[in-house]
């Protein structure tokens, strides 16, 4: 009998459900306080600030704040800033703001942490679906491989669309592929709700449809019934219009300003990336092998050679829905690492059914990736957002590459180390401020005019070496992985 097959026998009922739980959040919420800012962590605070306004005014119009649109994560914002503001006036405390260094920390913890519940609900509905749609011992080795693989702890920790989005648009398609084997109306009605809210919380969420409407596709010839394929879009329609108040008032601006953020992403106007034609290609499988573990990376790849021949219709869906997702990011302008978590769950779990149905060695991949996660722990914690994998050199031969990217990682380090030199101090940050103006309690400057104390400078994709400011030569502290330094405090002479 397997190791896995015997804490399956001695797990019954609340126990898996609470080593699910534990597993998930212990490396999400440990540390969480002062770990970082993403560098849009901050813009999403003031969007959920302005929506929490415009809901109490009654001005639903002004609920739009962004075309992403952002509505699930501003919903968490608003609900974490008002219980955080009742509180306060219960305790006859003042109402703080975000540009209170004292406050910030605890407000975005608190964010956060609602985050952080939410994709937990999420990964546990995917496991009760993945339980059903193929085997509970798939099902299990998908939350340990989920919960553990570093980079994609440290997106969950971040107060961003991203791990929402992508967790709502997976859970979707396992619902309606679970409806596709059982025909219960429940499951697709959950799928067509969850759908909308991926969507309301990042239109890119579109992505997951070609996968959803070829399972009802495909499965037309069975049921034949039309109402369905009515029925879905008019309910995700609908869930879009109830959660989103800005919708109530104007359908009009909301469609026409998103659809401006949608054609701006993909020809470019928004951020665009330098890689096109055949590098465009090459961009998320290079990013995948630099952020994401080589064990995950090799045993997806041996995963792909077991399964090749696979005439399994949720198996041929869930490889759909990588390669479909992989087309759609490649044609568009805008590439970022972070988007590559897109295709994770589908990946973990195409490792999960081959080790569990194919190798029959399920206990494998759970082994090499706790090893991987342990080191990771040790080299990164708390900030795993800053993962690279060792077996291409990290960081260091990442940014040589050209593939690091610093996402506000480690400025929360610089902010709280300066804070202990007073507030009368002046700080130059030429970039990634916001993520370092939020924790810091002195003074910044915005340009460089040599009349400063301290320049705090970072490593970037276009900044692979340290660039000193005149008169400010000297390093006085420098914060990053355990091997390779990224942000660094400058000292300078000052007035």
């Amino acid at each position: 009998m397997s190791k896995i097959k015997s804490l399956l026998i001695l797990l019954r009922g609340k126990e898996i459900y609470i080593i699910i739980s534990l597993l998930f959040l212990l490396p999400r919420t440990t540390s969480l306080k002062y770990d970082m800012s993403n560098s849009d962590a901050a813009r999403w605070h003031r969007r959920s600030i302005g929506f929490l306004e415009s809901l109490k005014s009654g001005d639903f119009k002004e609920t739009y704040q962004s075309y992403h649109p952002g509505v699930t994560i501003m919903w968490i914002g608003a609900i974490s800033e008002e219980i955080l503001f009742r509180y306060q006036l219960i305790r006859n405390m003042e109402p703080k703001t975000l540009e209170n260094a004292d406050f910030y920390p605890v407000i975005h913890l608190i964010t956060r942490l609602f985050v952080i519940l939410s994709l937990l609900a999420l990964v546990t509905i995917q496991y009760e679906l993945i339980g059903r749609l193929f085997s509970v011992k798939t099902a299990l080795i998908y939350v340990m491989l989920i919960s553990i693989e570093p980079y994609y702890i440290g997106i969950n920790r971040w107060f961003h669309l991203t791990s929402l989005e992508i967790n709502l648009m997976f859970t979707s398609l396992l619902f309606v592929m679970y409806w596709s084997k059982c025909y219960d109306q429940r499951a697709l009605n959950l799928s067509a709700v969850l759908l909308a809210l991926a969507l309301l919380t990042k239109i890119s969420a579109v992505i997951v449809i070609p996968a959803i409407f070829l399972v009802l596709l495909l499965k037309f010839k069975e049921h034949r019934n039309v109402l369905i394929l009515i029925s879905f879009p008019l309910l995700v329609i609908l869930t879009f219009y109830l959660f989103f108040p800005a919708m109530w008032t104007d359908s009009f601006y909301v469609f026409s300003n998103i659809f401006r953020g949608i054609t701006g992403s993909i020809n470019g106007e928004i951020r665009k990336s330098d890689y096109s034609g055949i590098t465009s290609f090459l961009y998320y499988p290079a990013v995948f092998l630099y952020k994401y573990s080589f064990v995950t990376v090799t045993l997806f790849l041996v995963s792909l050679w077991e399964i090749r021949k696979t005439k399994d219709f949720n198996i041929l869906i869930v490889l759909a829905n990588i390669l479909l997702s992989f087309l759609f990011l490649t044609i568009t302008s805008q590439k970022i690492d972070r988007y590559s978590i897109v295709f994770l769950p589908s990946i973990i779990l195409t490792i999960s059914i081959c080790f569990t149905n194919y190798l029959m060695k399920p206990g494998l991949p759970v082994f090499l990736s706790m090893m991987v996660f342990l080191i990771a722990v040790e080299k990164y914690h708390p900030v795993y957002s800053a993962y690279y994998s060792g077996v291409l050199g990290g960081t260091k031969t990442a940014l040589e590459n050209g593939f690091y990217d610093n996402s506000g990682e480690y400025f929360a380090n610089a902010a709280i180390y300066l804070n202990g030199k007073g507030r009368d101090i002046t700080v130059y940050v030429p970039n990634n401020i916001e993520s370092f103006s939020y924790y810091f309690k002195g003074n910044i400057k915005r340009d460089f005019d040599g009349d400063v104390d301290y320049v705090v400078y970072s490593m970037d994709t276009d900044r692979k070496r340290l660039n000193y400011f005149p008169g400010c030569e000297v390093v006085e502290e420098e914060f990053g992985p355990k091997d390779f330094s990224t942000v660094f405090v400058l000292k300078c002479p000052g007035e």
